[in-house]
């Protein structure tokens, strides 16, 4: 069968990183569902993402002329298929997006395949600026002829800015400390860039390092410079297409990036002239949701919730003392008109004011580094600021489940689940999700926040952390075979049970993997059954007993399989014996026997 070329290029406004929530891999297998359901053989597909475009060059098989009006329904069934949770819809039709799409190209060889959607119709055109385009002749010739504005691939656009970064640096004697997830944002909004180089007013140097970096780090397409380690006033401008008035690029972010410092340096010197904790009443008039309370209430619980885990992990005197100066500052700095301009200064802010007025530096470090992980990756330092940000979060995830507002799928109820599981394991914090979860419901209930339903909440929250454990054991390649409710507990300790299911998952053979699989589905079984009339009777309380107690057995160790393997066999054997001489008729014995030659 003969294969012909066939380019799609959507043009969006442009999306903020991460916004469009979908992968190339997505797009490129989404697109093979669709043509497979109009008998069209699709190969060699290949997908470009950038923060305005997507683009899929393909082989498809061969069509006639008047086949191509087939193609023409089946894009907009495509688009339709690609639409993402929490996207909007934008003009006509019902095609969801993240942002509106402004321009369609789509060619068959040199056929424009001109379908409509949203108002936009496909046409031989492609976009190499905001609003110039270019006529592309064939779908063949469309990546030559893009080439100037264009780097496809996704790798070659990273290794393309890390080295142009390292390079410009050097040669005005700086350094550059890459980040490697800003590095993807920058691919992502840069198709082909330029570097550009700026600068900022150098009296505005006076600023803590910390705060100047944060803020020109907020800037997608700012790479900071440094020498002999501490921050220049010159920075890199990474130019996004190359096609822009480069002294205006220039000019406009060193104005930029200065009136920005200036205003940072006004407001911190305004704020500098009160002590941190003056801040704290002042919390009273904020509320990041008003069902929760405000952000005062949230000290009140983080103070009372920090003293319960002190004494839930046994904590030592000193760190213990740490915590308990930090929890009534926790949330200080969002008072400040610092933090009200620039959110992402919080902690930050804290501890400079605490830093400035001689404070416990501990303290200070504890309160900066709650709010790590970030994006980078970077981690808390101290176990102080680990257990601050655990708690802080832990919070956080309870108050909206308790009004009734955790919504499984917000990234930012994902994000503190995961940051918190993080948090514990690589800290080895000595507690469970489920002994969390009940101090934070303790507090919620003394405080007569709203009227809730306990053990609902207790098991919505569990269940989702639960859920979210396995996601991160996945990541760590943990065999799927262990991530069952019956190894990942809400009442184990965190770091203790993930690195038991670690330390297991490495030292699994077949034969231990059939008997997981087997013993895991028979266990569920015997644990629910219950005779058709009356209570367990003696035997089966006493096999019940032994499967529940090989539960807690099993994880303790890899010998904890092998241990208890010939008591197990001896278990099943009797109970299968049972229940074939006790005609009881519920589900447990088919399954049972189906299973039996697998068992014995």
């Amino acid at each position: 069968m003969s294969m012909h070329n066939f380019v799609l290029e959507i043009i969006t406004e442009p999306m903020d990183y991460g916004s469009h929530c979908i992968s190339p891999w997505e797009i490129m297998t989404t697109f093979g569902n669709v043509m497979e359901k109009y008998s069209i053989d699709v190969k060699d597909t290949e997908v470009c993402l950038t923060f305005r475009r997507i683009s899929i060059q393909s082989f498809i098989s061969a069509m006639s002329d008047d086949d191509i009006t087939t193609l023409k329904e089946a894009m907009p069934i495509f688009l339709k298929s690609i639409e993402v949770k929490d996207t909007m819809r934008w003009g006509k039709g019902d095609i969801a997006f993240p942002r509106p799409i402004t321009h369609l190209m789509c060619l068959y060889d040199d056929k424009v395949v001109d379908f409509t959607v949203q108002g936009i119709t496909g046409n031989r055109h492609a976009t190499i600026d905001y609003i110039k385009t270019i006529e592309i002749t064939s779908a063949e010739t469309y990546e030559e002829q893009m080439k100037p504005y264009l780097i496809f691939s996704e790798e070659e656009r990273l290794t393309t800015l890390r080295s142009m970064i390292k390079k410009n640096a050097s040669a005005m004697g700086k350094e550059a400390h890459i980040r490697e997830d800003h590095l993807k944002k920058l691919a992502f909004i840069c198709e082909r860039p330029t570097i550009l180089s700026s600068e900022f007013d150098r009296s505005l140097l006076a600023l803590p390092d910390d705060v100047l970096i944060r803020i020109l780090q907020e800037l997608d397409n700012v790479e900071p410079l440094y020498k002999d380690g501490s921050l220049s006033d010159i920075f890199l401008v990474i130019n996004p297409t190359g096609n822009m008035d480069r002294e205006g690029v220039i000019k406009r972010y060193g104005a930029t990036i200065s009136s920005e410092l200036a205003n940072i340096q006004g407001l911190f010197k305004e704020d500098s002239k009160m002590k941190l904790e003056e801040y704290v009443p002042r919390l009273n008039w904020i509320s990041e949701n008003e069902k929760i309370g405000s952000l005062y209430d949230k000290t009140n619980r983080m103070e009372k919730l920090l003293a319960r885990i002190g004494e839930e992990m046994s904590l030592a005197k000193e760190m213990w003392q740490t915590i308990e100066k930090a929890s009534h500052l926790v949330k200080a700095d969002i008072a400040t008109w610092t933090v009200k301009r620039y959110p992402g200064l919080r902690g930050q802010i804290a501890y400079e004011l605490l830093m400035a007025e001689k404070g416990d530096p501990l303290v200070a470090k504890a309160l900066k580094e709650q709010y790590l992980p970030d994006e980078s990756g970077q981690m808390p330092s101290t176990m102080a600021g680990a257990i601050l940000g655990i708690a802080d979060r832990f919070d956080d995830l309870i108050g909206y489940a308790v009004v009734g507002e955790m919504n499984r799928d917000s990234g930012y109820i994902r994000d503190w689940a995961d940051s918190s599981i993080l948090l514990m394991e690589k800290f080895g914090t000595p507690i469970s999700i489920g002994d969390m979860v009940d101090l934070c419901l303790y507090i919620y209930t003394e405080d007569a926040v709203c009227a809730f339903d306990y053990k609902n909440v207790y098991h919505e929250v569990t269940d989702f952390l639960k859920r979210r454990i396995k996601m991160y054991l996945r990541s760590k390649d943990v065999h799927t075979v262990l991530l069952d409710d019956g190894f990942i507990e809400d009442r184990k300790i965190v770091p203790t049970m993930i690195q038991t299911l670690e330390t297991i998952s490495e030292g699994l053979e077949e034969s231990d993997i059939s008997f997981i699989k087997v013993y895991r589905d028979l266990s569920k079984i015997i644990i629910k059954a219950s005779p058709v009339e009356g209570e367990l009777d003696s035997l089966e309380a006493e096999l019940l007993e032994g499967f529940q107690r090989s539960v807690l057995d099993f994880g303790e160790d890899v010998l904890g399989l092998t241990k208890s393997f010939s008591r197990h066999q001896k278990i099943m054997t009797e109970l299968i014996q049972y229940y074939e001489d006790h005609p009881i008729t519920h589900k447990s014995l088919e399954m049972i026997q189906q299973m039996k030659e697998q068992w014995i």
